[in-house]
């Protein structure tokens, strides 16, 4: 990416060689906004291009700049996401993939092991925002850029894997489409 990447007070910023202009991650708002944020010094990057950094009180968070997205290494407000990332002042990602993690309260060093789960359940929830709404699926087809729409007899879940949210399309959001609640909104085709 031909960039410098800063764990600063304001987050992370990355200062671009090529433009030479600093650029402030917009992506972490939620996390730099807490009202106890402050960073560790513990920041560096992973063989596939992601930013991990130490952060309080979130503990270590990983951005990917290829999908501008924000993930943890375990769970939001788990035990693991606390004992192994809270007070973090080192971080070392190795060429093999394998992150380690150093405290600055002597509690040795943590040795992660990145993996991707194998299966990942989803389930319409109403209580859940940006969630899957509505559990029977007709199809799936790939939609534009990365996403994946299927057909539900409620209208159109649209997935966006990258960010792992959903948007829908109802029958009322698509003019030119005939007929009340009846009927199952089925995508054979998006023209990109």
């Amino acid at each position: 990416r031909n960039s410098i990447w800063i764990s600063s007070p304001d987050g992370l910023m990355e200062f671009t060689l090529n433009h030479k202009k600093f650029h402030v991650i917009d992506a972490l708002s939620e996390i730099v906004n807490q009202r106890d944020f402050w960073q560790w010094a513990g920041i560096d990057i992973d063989p596939r291009g992601r930013v991990w950094m130490g952060t309080n009180p979130t503990g270590i968070i990983i951005y990917d700049p290829a999908n501008n997205s924000v993930n943890l290494p375990f769970p939001n407000g788990s035990v693991e996401q606390k004992d192994v990332s809270d007070e973090n002042v080192a971080l070392y990602c190795d060429k093999d993939g394998m992150i380690w993690s150093g405290f600055w309260s002597r509690k040795g060093i943590y040795q992660l092991i990145p993996f991707s789960p194998a299966v990942r359940h989803y389930v319409a929830d109403a209580s859940q925002p940006n969630r899957l709404a509505d559990s029977n699926i007709f199809n799936i087809i790939n939609g534009d850029q990365g996403t994946i729409w299927m057909g539900s007899p409620i209208g159109i879940n649209i997935f966006n894997p990258h960010a792992g949210s959903f948007s829908f399309l109802e029958r009322k959001d698509l003019p030119g489409i005939e007929g009340g609640g009846g009927g199952f909104l089925v995508p054979i085709n998006v023209d990109t």
